[in-house]
């Protein structure tokens, strides 16, 4: 440490040495540079000035030639002067002249050197200054000089002294190192005495210790194995603990999540029909407004018109008027007023431009709603694909060959569904328009009331409620027949794969349930309201009585019954029918799934256990539907009918609870392809309650926009305003 302090003192010093001359080295380095720049605009400078002066004498004798030649030229222009006293006057004005200009000539030089001796002072000053300021710098650098060398010696003494007392630490060191090694010497003496008494003793000790050793040594590792023991049993509690705690966990955020996936998928449901019913009525708000606005326009057209033809008549009469008097004066008329026509030629050539374009805006608007009719119909209802043969497609020997006979006998079952649908709709509606003209007007009577609030989506009141749910049960139909061509052309297709029929398969069976199920929610609402609705007092044992059950009660004939019971009772025979072909399906879907059994088994996959709980949910249904039908056709009433179908309704609800273990990732795919702008369900009970409020809001949507429609077509005409099928 001491002997390194000189060194360092002499490596500062060099160092503060090699800066001072480096920094002086810079100044005088700058000086001769502001040297040079400062000669460098002197010249500048002085050459600016001469050239400015040369550039002005040059200006003068030019102007002064120019003068001169100016003077000579109208002396040599006017020799017609020949007054010598004039000439000279204008010579001596010439001369004055040129002299004053002269004159301020100088004066500007004068101006010009006076400002050239200015900015010659200022350059000196400026100069003196920076020699001044060059010289305190000097001076201060000989100051900083002076100090450094000053503290070089400062620093020369301290060396000096710190090199004294390096020499005294390093005797000190030379006396402690001998009587060190003197007391080594004497220790070392010491310590092979004792390492001899000590290794007498060890060896007697060592042979006591061994033996306990050994002892100690089987008692340790009969308590390792028993701590390892141990350990391996708290390790295997602990984890049945965590696992049991997250499997109870896992249950009740899984019982979350499908609640309130449940109450997400209703409200975003409820929010679509709602966002869709108020669009609609948007539209048939806008639609209402354009027409009324073309109507007053056309009547405004109108009025104009007959004004106009007011107008015309007065001028046909007055110009009459005016050609009867002209022949009476014995004036000829294609003589004397040719320009004139006719009144008949008047009222033929009479532009209606007007009426025509009103007439051209009429025809065009009604286009306009006609193809938003068609698109909204393309949109709502998409055209189900043709159905192509099964002998032409399937070829001979493959393994689908048994799969398009069951898919065309249901295909043939949703056909006849709907030629059912469609003649119950006819008759009900010449049904209503029987009800609605009777002989006067006392006779008049309401053919149902209002029903209550239905849960499935609220039947509206009278005869065009029942339209109304007819027209949705022939739209379910329609989806039916869709989903049942779609899975046509899946079984159809070449090659099938295992993994397709495994998933894609039992998400179109469930979806045919599911419709099944929709279909008899709307029989048993159709069911209620025909229950719920009221006769005259005449009329109320025979509406009681089962239609299905050969006529009415008593001796009355069909002649004496009112047109409502007959309508009631229609209606009721209609509902029993698509009960039936409710049962037909239930059927269809049994086969269905036999059918996807049995491709599975040709596809060499092993078969779900799921499709034999299916195929036992869909016999007991199947039972439960046959013991149903065949309690109403024992005329039980409207009241019985109700309560099987709330029980066919539960048992339609309870039932996708068992499908959420069956069909997990199948029911999500189904509610993703039902439902394009819905978010990826997280849990699979869920996913199924999606599927049903998207098909319920989808079957509202269509039946929505065709009641829609149908206002826009009816018009303003009072045949309009009353309900239309």
């Amino acid at each position: 440490m001491l002997l390194s302090l000189p060194s360092d003192k002499n490596a500062e010093i060099d160092r503060q040495r090699e800066q001072y001359e480096k920094l002086k080295w810079q100044l005088e380095r700058k000086l001769q540079e502001l040297d040079g720049e400062l000669a460098l605009q002197r010249q500048e400078l002085l050459l600016e000035f001469e050239s400015e002066v040369q550039k002005r004498e040059h200006g003068f004798r030019l102007h002064a030639d120019s003068m001169s030649s100016t003077v000579l030229t109208h002396e040599l222009k006017s020799p017609h002067r020949d007054q010598p006293e004039e000439r000279e006057l204008s010579v001596q004005g010439r001369i004055k002249d040129l002299e004053d200009k002269l004159q301020s000539l100088q004066l500007t030089r004068s101006t010009e050197q006076e400002t050239f001796r200015r900015k010659h002072e200022e350059l000196d000053r400026a100069a003196r200054e920076r020699d001044a300021v060059l010289a305190s710098v000097k001076g201060a650098h000989a100051e900083q000089l002076r100090a450094l060398e000053a503290r070089v010696l400062e620093l020369q003494a301290q060396c000096e002294a710190l090199e004294l007392q390096v020499r005294r630490a390093e005797w000190r060191q030379a006396d402690a190192l001998r009587e060190k090694d003197a007391a080594m010497d004497r220790l070392r003496e010491e310590a092979s005495a004792l390492r001899a008494s000590w290794d007498a003793q060890l060896a007697q000790l060592s042979k006591e210790t061994i033996s306990k050793d050994l002892q100690v040594q089987s008692l340790q590792e009969d308590a390792a194995q028993l701590r390892a023991q141990l350990a391996r049993c708290q390790q295997d509690v602990g984890r049945y603990q965590r696992e049991l705690s997250l499997a109870v966990e896992r249950e009740q955020s899984l019982e979350r999540d499908k609640v309130q996936l449940g109450l997400d998928w209703q409200r975003r449901c409820e929010g679509l029909e709602r966002d869709h019913y108020q669009q609609s009525e948007g539209l048939v708000q806008g639609l209402a407004s354009a027409r009324a606005q073309v109507a007053a326009k056309l009547q405004e057209a109108e009025q104009r018109l007959r004004d106009q033809e007011v107008v015309l008549r007065a001028l046909t009469l007055e110009r009459d008027q005016a050609l009867q008097a002209l022949r009476d004066h014995g004036l000829r008329l294609e003589q004397e007023v040719p320009g004139l026509p006719r009144e008949e030629e008047a009222s033929a050539r009479f532009p209606s431009a007007e009426i025509q374009r009103l007439q051209e805006q009429n025809e065009s608007l009604r286009n306009a709603v006609a193809q938003m009719r068609a698109e909204m119909e393309a949109l709502s209802e998409q055209a189900l694909p043709a159905a192509q043969p099964a002998g032409d497609t399937a070829a001979s020997g493959t393994p689908a060959d048994a799969a398009p006979d069951y898919v065309l006998a249901l295909e043939a079952e949703i056909r006849n569904l709907k030629g059912k649908f469609k003649t119950l709709e006819e008759q009900l509606g010449d049904a209503l328009e029987s009800s609605k003209t009777p002989s006067s007007p006392a006779d008049v009577q309401p053919g149902v009331c209002t029903a209550a609030d239905a849960p499935g989506g609220a039947v509206p009141a009278g005869g065009a409620s029942l339209g109304l749910a007819l027209r949705r049960l022939g739209d379910r139909t329609r989806l039916l027949s869709f989903l049942v061509a779609r899975l046509r052309e899946k079984v159809l297709r070449e090659p099938l794969q295992g993994d397709a029929v495994w998933q894609e398969l039992p998400h179109e069976v469930d979806q045919v349930h599911l419709e099944v199920r929709e279909l008899q929610k709307q029989v048993s609402e159709l069911e209620k309201h025909l229950a719920a609705a009221p006769t005259a007092p005449d009329g109320t044992a025979l509406e009681r009585q089962d239609p299905a059950a050969g006529g009415p009660a008593g001796t009355e004939g069909p002649g004496t019954q009112p047109p409502q019971a007959l309508s009631v009772q229609q209606l009721q025979r209609k509902l029993k029918e698509a009960a039936r072909v409710v049962l037909r399906l239930r059927r269809e879907k049994e086969q269905l799934l036999e059918l996807g059994n049995r491709l599975r088994a040709q596809l060499g996959q092993p078969e779900a256990p799921f499709t034999c709980v299916a195929l036992q949910d869909a016999r007991s249904v199947r039972q439960e539907a046959s013991s149903e039908f065949s309690g109403e056709s024992q005329a039980r009433g409207a009241p019985v009918r109700r309560h099987s179908a709330r029980q066919g309704c539960a048992g339609a609800t309870g039932r996708p609870g068992q499908k959420q273990h069956r069909l997990p990732t199948a029911a999500c795919t189904t509610a993703r392809q039902k439902e394009n702008r819905s978010p990826q369900p997280q849990a699979q009970g869920a996913c199924q309650d999606a599927g049903h409020h998207t098909q319920g809001s989808s079957s509202l949507a269509s039946s929505s926009l065709r009641d829609t429609w149908k206002v826009l077509e009816l018009g303003s005409s009072p045949s309009g305003l009353t309900f239309a099928r």
